[in-house]
């Protein structure tokens, strides 16, 4: 009863959590379709006093009553539709480009070459956007094998935005890559981009600044900067673009205490927004309300917004710690994997390792986050599959029979292929592991008893997740794989760790007033893509659990990583050699010994022809 209680509380956190996403995003859509028509209702009203009032005193009066209205809804609109669009980026990825049109435009640079606006489109139900497609998974080694890979070939002094004096600052900072992306400027300029009010927001572009600005600026800096941007008057004397700039920093404030902030990070900024809230305050006081209500909450958290653990099968990393007491090996405890059925047991596997996966959030994948910290998801799932890997071979060498142990091998073959059935290449990648240990591997007598078909099916395996040319057989596999699917994690990490070590913080290039360094946007975008690739793939399976395998799986975890206080290999490889003893070998002899055992042989004979003449 209480593991049933523990399996229930289980999938009931993670029901609980998917559903106050849901919640959320009904919610905030209801709020947005709420204040949309009150926008279009101030906007006609204030069309209709334009075009039928007198030039009068109170006539001007009522003019900006109605253009202060008109600029409270827009406030709303812009922080409320940013909110609904970060949860929907949440649940589903980033979602398409969104056309949002604002009062006018404050900057009028052109679009960089080849940058041509695309219209969304009717998408199918199960296709994700361009833009969102997945690396492909070759072994092109993340196109970063000679420096001059680096960046795009196309950093040219024509891909760069000067079309004129400074009044397009920062603008003519900013470098543009292939299909008009933004891939390298100035901080300025990089967040004057996040602040535009063009027709077409680059989702892509947003989420990856949000996620990684903390590499090339503080949240201090970031903030001021914003700041600055929100009270410098822009080259153009049009309020329209005026007000147009404003709405832009305020959407940047909201959406980054919506849905980017880092409670562990950001704190240091909360100063600054503050000074930006009174400012909002004196200008715009309807709107100051909803800014001052986040920045509170901010406040008033004392832990981190991030569930960075979650009461599932073996999250505890500790080797000391466990969540069950440690068993003990009698009659009514299942001893061998044996007892279980293949598919059923890949199933269970599969669930408790998804599980787990699924609670990976995108902060712990920058930077080698989760090699810095004690606790973290990444952690918990790379500490699982060591466990299933070293508990494949103790499963394996706790029969003293060799057919007893060919018939454990055969049912770990089995569990792996249908893992790999199940789209679930960690355990596969972790049971095939095991199965190529030194240790399982020197068991000849037990392998000789294992069916052809299965050594076959073994051989394939040990194909497909072959590290031979940068994983390129898994990275095939894995690119072509539905939702839901458990990827290796291992081969995200090295990409990540190869494309953040292999690429350069910063660039150079000619600017207004001579050569300027820049910030290397295009390594972020690199990171962000491999990142959302990963959570793409964070779907939870919708399997039956099996209790039985579920306490036997959590209680053979917990005793190996007792285990693993000292060397657990050592350990496996000196009881291989106890089950099949290493066989004696003749010593061969060499050109020398062969000499020695002739001269030997020689007196040998020599001596027993005089015993024999002596006797006569």
């Amino acid at each position: 009863m209480h593991v049933l209680l523990r399996v229930l509380l289980e999938y009931w956190d993670l029901m609980r959590l998917l559903l106050r996403s849901y919640e959320r995003l009904r919610k905030q859509r209801k709020q947005l379709l709420s204040v949309l028509p009150s926008l279009f209702k101030a906007v006609a009203q204030l069309q209709e006093d334009h075009l039928t009032g007198m030039h009068c005193a109170a006539h001007r009066t009522k003019i900006d009553n109605a253009i202060k209205t008109v600029v409270l809804k827009a406030f709303q609109v812009v922080a409320k539709g940013a909110h609904f669009l970060d949860i929907l980026e949440t649940l589903h990825g980033p979602t398409h480009k969104a056309s949002i049109t604002v009062a006018g435009r404050t900057y009028h640079f052109p679009s960089p070459p080849g940058h041509e606006v695309e219209s969304p489109g009717a998408q199918p139900e199960k296709t994700r956007p361009a833009f969102l497609e997945r690396s492909t998974l070759t072994s092109t080694r993340l196109e970063a094998t000679s420096p001059a890979s680096v960046l795009p070939t196309n950093w040219r002094p024509e891909s760069i935005i000067p079309t004129g004096p400074n009044k397009n600052f920062p603008y003519c900072e900013l470098v543009y890559g292939e299909g008009g992306k933004v891939v390298g400027g100035t901080f300025v300029a990089l967040v004057a981009k996040l602040t535009a009010h063009e027709a077409v927001l680059d989702w892509s572009f947003v989420s990856t600044f949000y996620l990684t600005f903390r590499f090339f600026a503080s949240p201090v800096q970031f903030a001021n900067t914003l700041l600055a941007q929100f009270e410098e008057n822009p080259a153009s004397t049009n309020a329209k673009s005026c007000m147009s700039s404003k709405v832009g920093v305020y959407g940047a404030f909201s959406r980054w205490l919506g849905s980017y902030w880092r409670d562990d990070l950001d704190q240091g900024a909360i100063p600054a927004i503050q000074r930006f809230a009174s400012k909002v305050a004196r200008e715009y006081p309807e709107a100051e309300p909803l800014l001052r209500s986040k920045i509170e909450a901010k406040l008033s958290i004392g832990k981190p917004t991030v569930v960075r653990s979650a009461n599932l099968l073996i999250l505890n990393s500790s080797r000391t710690e466990t969540n069950f007491e440690r068993p003990m090996k009698t009659k009514e405890i299942i001893l061998s994997v044996l007892q279980f059925n293949s598919l059923q047991f890949a199933r269970q596997l599969t669930i408790t390792t998804s599980a787990i996966f699924c609670l990976i959030k995108d902060e712990e994948l920058f930077g080698q986050e989760w090699t810095k910290r004690s606790e973290s998801n990444v952690k918990a799932v790379i500490a699982f599959s060591t466990s299933l890997s070293h508990l494949v071979a103790d499963d394996i060498m706790q029969h003293e029979k060799p057919l007893k142990r060919a018939m454990s091998i055969k049912r770990w073959i089995e569990i792996a292929d249908r893992c790999t059935g199940l789209q679930n290449y960690e355990s596969s990648m972790a049971i095939i592991a095991s199965l190529n240990f030194a240790s399982i591997g020197r068991l000849k007598k037990s392998w000789e008893l294992v069916p052809a078909d299965d050594i076959t099916i073994f051989q394939s395996l040990t194909s497909k997740l072959s590290t031979k040319n940068n994983y390129e057989e898994l990275r095939k596999l894995q690119g072509s794989s539905n939702r839901p699917c458990l990827p290796y994690l291992g081969l995200y990490l090295k990409d990540l760790t190869f494309t953040g070590d292999g690429n350069p913080d910063t660039k150079t290039m000619q600017g207004l007033n001579g050569t300027i360094a820049i910030i290397n946007f295009d390594k972020y975008l690199r990171m962000a893509k491999i990142v959302r690739d990963l959570q793409y793939l964070q779907v939870p399976y919708q399997l039956t659990p099996s209790l039985e395998i579920y306490t036997w799986l959590q209680r053979q975890v917990s005793r190996v990583r007792l285990l693993s206080d000292w060397d657990v290999e050592d350990w496996l490889y000196r009881e291989s050699e106890r089950l099949e003893p290493r066989e004696a070998v003749q010593p061969r002899l060499t050109h020398a010994d062969h000499g020695l055992v002739w001269r030997i042989q020689y007196k040998f004979s020599t001596l027993t022809l005089r015993m024999r003449d002596n006797t006569t």
